[in-house]
């Protein structure tokens, strides 16, 4: 099911009233009545006036919320920054979701200032106003750098008139999905500017020094502020929206659909859609899913003292689904955070409110982007819907006037545009986190060299505080002025800020980073873990033989509950040892076996031969246990020189596991290396197949699952090895087993043995009264593989094929023009529905490669049908009036969605990973959830369409691309299940207009299982 709920852009603005409202917080939760009006994708409510919406927020005892802005002044915002002047810097947009023709963009950033320091925005300035979709934005100097279809641009301030001085900074970035593109546009302590990539849009962006990224879906990278060296920092995530850093200087990022909270790590994998682990594997996250909904946008970390003490160095993130605002505590394991959600910080009972970015202010405050709006879903409803608000916007302040925080009345100054480098470097000393990162851009920026001897006075001095010192090395380092004997000064600090932060400047340095090879030593001994953390980074920054055996020497002091300095560290070495030299070197010399232990997790993510090599070694001496083995194997294969790979099978056949079910594991193993290599392993593999297979069909009894998984596994092999021998006994098991899985892999495997000989036999499962709906409807998915004339005979010699079927039974013949000619003959005869040749998926191919008279004919058959979509609008019509949710029913539904969507769907950690995750799907109410259901077509996420795929020997697939897997690539069929193709033997592979997710639930479930069905999706929250 195609559910793709992640974040859209957006921001918020607003200029009147002042009032404020202090409410109780209920605790995050709201009553069944609100929940129903919450789950709806367009909103039933209506919208109301900003003072009204004011009214109706909840907010723990002692905070504040005012509106700062709305419209008419501001549109939808997406994304919110502030300047040294204390100023509100605002992308927004009227043209989401569909971006403007070249030329003509009217989308604007807005400067929002407050100048009577009533609490409300007065003074509003347009920088820009022809832009297209705008969304990251980040003052710089005299202007703004911002995003804007399809580039990252600089625009100033003032423009003289009759001149432009914009600049394309980056570019160009892809945009067929807009609502993620390029946000969250965040400076550094480095000065390096950071952002999201958002979901599903392929980009091939170049900088101004020709520096090169090639992004694709969920990402994160940096660049320089006029543009130049572009660097991919992350990869992976789904739609990360947002970005903020803490104090000590980690990245921290929220996203859709995967977690809603991480700590990024330099170089880190994260997971994506048919992403599979790969290398050392998937970065930790912070924050498991729970009960948010997969669309959240927007982060903010409060670094200040303007809270209560509870809810300072907490997170604060958007759900633009729920309409609310989480708070997430943080617990430290060694240096990995724990995300722990707190009662929610912000709701509301008016469902329009969408906060799409949340960001700390100079001023201690927190400011909300609202894109209030009936409608935030980008798959989930039409991007033309009616419905879709283009004009109400709107910015919320929330500030804490209540007692306990002695912070709260001390004069707090927020423009810092004409301070003096001694003021400068004073305010260096306030608690906002934020203040200080705009004063150090201030001081970098516009002051740069000049700055330098009042910084190196003030450090010298003795008298700068931990603020001062950290931002102060930063400002040198950024001017090209930090003195080798101020880092190793720095490094020795007693502060263990500082000490870090030195640790993560020497990390920056390049060639430099030599020269402090003893700091970085003493760091990776430090007493404090985030020190020890960012040594570790520096260590494989640096690189080299020294790096190598630190890391290697480090590795085994590190908790397994730290999991991000685990991960940090083997990254670390990982990377180290892609210096061929190293490599080499490593790979010929001998190690103990908890080196090898170290060095074999390691080697999975170094794509070179001697990697395979090292990896091979490891196996032939028999150290590593049997996980270690299975995680290391595909590697192994990957990169082995042609010459070797008989010596590692026969090793890994010889291997004495605890098992038959680990030699199955082994196998797999294998198998997956073979398709790394891009060739066959059927040559090696043979005859331990036939030996498999054998014992498990002479030792096994179907019944139990551990039976059945390897008797599934053994009916698989005979058909991947031709295992003649074994005939017999596959067609026995064929006939004999109920169980689904089992049923098609023996039936696919008796296909593969004999096509001509079996087709007759295994078709005729599709009209046999004994087998369940479910399992024709999968076997047809088997049939679809065979598109040759047994099948095509085979099918064209059934009668009474269920109705329900009949739209797969043309799916696969229309594949070829004979099969098209019997499809043809079936409808015209009154066989076969008209209807089904002209549903979703089936005339597409159908027409695809017809002759003119096949077309002809088409034409005639489908002339008098009623258009599809009023046909299903119907269908949604009346199975939603007739349902009737009840607690009875839920198991029922359970039950139903293990049997027709777990295979694709993963609810909690039960079910299949090829579609979207399900979890707390119920936040989107029935009626959404019965379109997807019923009409599943409707609205497609372009991560999740399918592909006409032939292979040069003429099979034909409609599959959905799930990656690539070296020289092979990976797809998925509609039941749910993995196969490789080699690249090298794809003849055309073409974009559908259809979802992998079947077309048929409104003829294949009933009125009662809907209902079941229904029900437990709609409790799923």
């Amino acid at each position: 099911m195609t559910w793709n709920n992640t974040v859209y852009l957006l921001i918020v603005g607003m200029a009147v009233a002042t009032v404020f409202v202090a409410c109780q917080n209920s605790g995050g939760g709201q009553n069944e009545s609100e929940v129903d009006v919450f789950a709806d994708h367009v909103r039933s409510t209506e919208a109301v006036e900003a003072m009204e919406a004011k009214k109706r927020f909840r907010l723990p005892d002692g905070f504040e919320i005012e509106l700062f802005a709305s419209e008419p002044q501001i549109g939808k915002p997406m994304n919110m920054a502030f300047d040294a002047r204390g100023r509100l810097w605002v992308s927004q947009t009227t043209a989401y979701p569909f971006p403007a023709g070249p030329g003509k963009g009217k989308d604007r950033i807005t400067i929002l200032e407050d100048t009577d320091g009533d609490g409300r925005a007065d003074v509003f300035t347009d920088v820009a106003d022809t832009l297209n979709i705008p969304i990251g934005i980040l003052p710089y100097r005299d202007g703004v750098i911002s995003f804007s279809i399809p580039n990252i641009y600089y625009f100033p301030e003032l423009r003289t008139q009759g001149t432009d001085s914009t600049k394309v900074l980056v570019g160009a970035f892809g945009y067929k999905d807009t609502h993620g593109m390029i946000n969250g546009l965040t400076r550094g302590f480095d000065g390096w500017i950071y952002a999201c990539h958002g979901f599903s849009n392929e980009s091939d962006a170049k900088g101004t020094d020709g520096s090169r990224l090639v992004l694709s879906s969920g990402n994160t990278f940096r660049f320089q502020v006029d543009g130049s060296r572009l660097q991919q920092t992350t990869s992976g995530r789904v739609n990360p929206f947002g970005l903020a850093f803490d104090e000590r200087g980690y990245l921290y990022s929220v996203d859709c659909h995967s977690s809603p909270l991480y700590q990024l790590i330099t170089g880190g994998e994260y997971p994506h859609f048919g992403k599979m682990e790969g290398g050392i594997g998937y970065a930790p996250e912070m924050k498991p899913h729970d009960q948010e909904a997969t669309a959240l946008a927007g982060i903010a970390y409060y670094a200040d003292d303007r809270f209560p003490e509870a809810y300072c160095n907490n997170f604060y993130v958007g759900d633009v689904v729920k309409s609310r605002i989480y708070r997430y505590a943080v617990d430290w394991c060694g240096s990995s955070p724990v995300g722990r959600q707190e009662n929610d910080f912000l709701t509301t009972d008016d469902p329009w409110f969408r906060p799409v970015d949340v960001q700390m202010g100079p001023d201690g405050a927190l400011y909300v982007a609202d894109f209030y709006n009936r409608i935030i879903g980008h798959y989930e409803v039409p991007l033309d819907h009616p419905g879709r608000d283009r004009e109400r916007g709107r910015i919320w302040k929330i500030t804490y006037k209540g007692p306990g925080v002695a912070a709260q009345g001390k004069e707090s100054r927020t423009d810092w545009s004409s301070a003096s480098i001694k003021e400068l470097l004073q305010g260096l000393k306030r608690n906002n986190l934020k203040e200080r990162m705009l004063i150090t851009d201030r001081l970098s920026d516009y002051f740069g060299l000049q700055a330098v001897a009042a910084i190196e006075a003030l450090l010298q001095s003795g008298n700068a505080d931990a603020y001062q010192c950290v931002h102060g090395l930063w400002i040198l380092h950024r001017l090209g002025a930090l003195r080798d004997e101020r880092i190793r000064k720095a490094s020795k600090d007693g502060n263990p800020l500082i000490r870090l932060h030195t640790m993560r400047i020497i990390k920056e340095l390049g060639q430099r980073q030599g020269y402090f090879q003893e700091e970085i030593r003493v760091g990776l001994k430090d007493e404090d873990v985030h020190v020890r953390r960012a040594a570790a980074e520096a260590l494989a920054a640096m690189g080299g033989d020294d790096a190598f055996a630190q890391l290697l020497e480090f590795i085994p002091s590190i908790p397994d509950e730290d999991t991000h300095l685990n991960y940090t560290a083997y990254l670390g070495l990982c990377n180290v040892l892609k210096n061929e030299e190293l490599l080499r070197e490593v790979a010929k010399r001998g190690w103990t076996t908890p080196e090898k232990r170290i060095l074999t997790k390691a080697m999975v993510g170094v794509e070179h031969a001697l990697s395979s090599v090292f990896l091979a070694s490891c196996i032939y001496t028999g150290e590593l246990d049997t996980n270690e083995l299975i995680r290391v194997v595909p590697h192994a294969f990957r990169f082995l020189p042609e010459p070797s790979i008989r010596k590692l099978v026969d090793a890994l056949v010889r291997y004495t596991s605890d098992g038959i079910v680990d030699d199955q594991r082994m196998y797999y193993a294998m198998e997956a290396g073979f398709v790394r290599r891009g060739t066959s392993g059927h040559p090696y593999l043979k005859a331990w197949a036939q030996q498999l297979a054998t014992e498990i069909f002479e030792q096994q009894k179907a019944g139990s699952k551990a039976a059945d998984d390897l008797l599934h596994f053994a009916s698989y092999l005979v058909g991947q090895h031709r295992l003649i021998g074994l005939e017999d006994k596959l067609l026995a098991y064929f006939c004999e087993t109920k169980k689904r899985r089992q049923k098609l892999a023996a039936g696919k495997s008796l296909l593969m043995l004999s096509e001509s000989h079996y087709a007759p036999l295994v078709v005729s499962t599709i009209t046999a009264d004994s087998i369940p709906l479910e399992t024709k409807r999968r076997m047809m998915s088997v049939l679809a593989g065979f598109p040759n004339a047994p099948i095509r005979n085979a099918l064209a010699r059934l009668d009474h094929i269920p109705p329900e079927l009949q739209r797969d039974v043309i799916a696969i013949l229309a594949a070829s023009s004979e099969g098209k000619d019997i499809v043809l003959e079936k409808i015209r005869k009154g066989e076969w529905f008209a209807r089904t040749l002209a549903g979703p998926g089936v005339e597409e191919g159908f027409l695809m490669n017809s002759t003119a008279k096949q077309r002809r004919l088409y034409q005639e058959l489908v002339a008098n049908l009623e258009p599809v979509s009023e046909e299903k609008d119907r269908l949604i019509s009346e199975r939603l009036a007739a349902f009737s949710p009840s607690a009875d029913l839920k198991e029922t539904g359970k039950a139903l969605f293990a049997k027709h969507c777990s295979a694709c769907h993963r609810i909690g950690n039960e079910g299949g990973i090829i579609g979207p995750q399900l979890t707390g799907i119920g936040n989107w109410g029935a009626d959404a959830l019965a379109e997807k259901i019923l009409d599943p077509n409707r609205n497609i996420s372009e991560a999740f369409r399918t592909y006409t795929v032939r292979t040069k020997g003429g099979t034909q697939h409609t599959a959905l691309f799930r990656r690539d897997d070296g020289d092979a690539k990976v797809f998925a069929n509609v039941a749910g299940e993995e196969f490789t193709i080699r690249k090298a033997d794809i003849a055309l592979q073409e974009p559908s207009k259809f979802t992998l997710m079947p077309d048929q639930f409104g003829t294949a479930l009933t009125q009662a299982e809907f209902n079941a069905l229904l029900t437990y999706l709609v409790e799923e929250k």
